[in-house]
């Protein structure tokens, strides 16, 4: 027989208390508070304060940072109708992702050293600020690798130094071993003009001697890309054995190409690499071409609708990367192979 468990009746919900009603209004008046106080943080933003400094032990621990270069560094900033906002940063290679953050895979291969960057507004308006970086490569061949990957669109020369320009918001250039960037905060003349004075205080404040001629004189100049030349300081082209690779770009017609050349150490090293890169070509599915009769003796892998020449003369490795046409790319060759006989130099 079944028995019947009688149904026992819901207790009634009981409401808040007195005590939890205040509680709860409290509490929203303390998140109103703090809601009020970043709304109005927003329109107070100071740049100079927004990322952690690094202590003086931290700068101590720096190599290569003298009290004498931090002096020089300091006095290259003093322009007239710029005030410091903050206190200059200093950041060495375990640091320097810290404050370019995705950019430090560049500058570390490269050769970098020590970066000093610092913020200045214009007297009389703190809301118009420059900040300037300064990055000690070591040399100057590794101050003009990362200042030629990094040129940016629409930017106009400049005759402060041979490698120079200025773009919408700030004035890149290299003078001797310093690669340097002044950035400001907005777009008008008077910042431009703040920067501007305050990029060749720099060069007057580190004077540097001529550059002597390099690998970029061997490059043909007949089709060259204006302000194309860039070096690049490992793995280019995708392949792990070509550093210090200078190179630009060429265009006739519709068709384009890439001429590179690196100065080895020897003209052994210069052969081995250039088998080297034939098998690592070969290996990701390229094609061996003949050499036309009348050519240079160069190696021609065609690859992803590419061609790619490839050779060494004496301590030189030179080649064409990504022709789009076979016999321009030759051609190309041609003249990059003539140039690189004893310096000579072929258009």
């Amino acid at each position: 027989m079944e028995t019947l468990i009688p149904e026992m009746p819901l207790a009634g919900r009981p409401g808040p208390s007195n005590r939890e009603k205040c509680v709860s209004i409290f509490l929203l008046g303390v998140l109103a508070v703090i809601a009020a106080g970043l709304f109005g943080a927003q329109f107070r933003f100071d740049p100079a304060k927004w990322r952690a400094q690094p202590d003086e032990t931290a700068r101590r621990d720096i190599p290569g940072l003298a009290s004498e270069a931090a002096a020089a560094l300091d006095a290259s900033a003093q322009v007239d109708g710029l005030e410091p906002m903050s206190p200059p940063e200093h950041f060495g290679t375990e640091t320097l992702s810290d404050k370019i953050n995705g950019k430090a895979e560049l500058y570390l291969p490269s050769g970098f050293r020590h970066l000093e960057s610092r913020r200045l507004f214009l007297t009389g308006d703190p809301g118009l600020w420059i900040e300037r970086f300064v990055y000690d490569m070591g040399s100057y061949a590794n101050a003009f690798s990362v200042y030629s990957q990094q040129r940016r669109d629409s930017a106009r020369s400049l005759e402060l130094t041979p490698d120079a320009y200025q773009a919408s918001n700030g004035i890149f250039f290299v003078q001797g071993n310093y690669y340097v960037e002044i950035v400001g905060s907005y777009t008008s003349e008077a910042v431009v003009r703040k920067m501007t004075a305050l990029a060749r205080t720099f060069v007057d404040k580190h004077p540097a001697e001529s550059v002597s001629m390099d690998e970029r004189s061997l490059l043909p100049e007949n089709g060259r890309v204006a302000d194309s030349i860039t070096l690049t300081a490992s793995n280019a082209f995708g392949f792990e054995g070509f550093d210090r690779i200078y190179s630009a770009r060429y265009e006739w017609e519709g068709r384009t190409a890439m001429a590179y050349l690196s100065r080895r150490a020897s003209a052994e090293e210069a052969a081995n690499l250039v088998e080297e890169y034939v098998q690592f070509l070969l290996t990701y599915g390229g094609r061996p071409v003949d050499t036309p009769d009348g050519a240079p003796p160069v190696r021609i892998i065609e690859i992803l609708d590419f061609v790619q020449i490839v050779f060494s003369r004496g301590e030189f490795l030179a080649g064409v990367h990504e022709a789009d046409d076979l016999a321009q790319g030759l051609a190309l060759a041609a003249r990059l192979y003539r140039n690189v006989k004893e310096g000579g130099h072929e258009r």
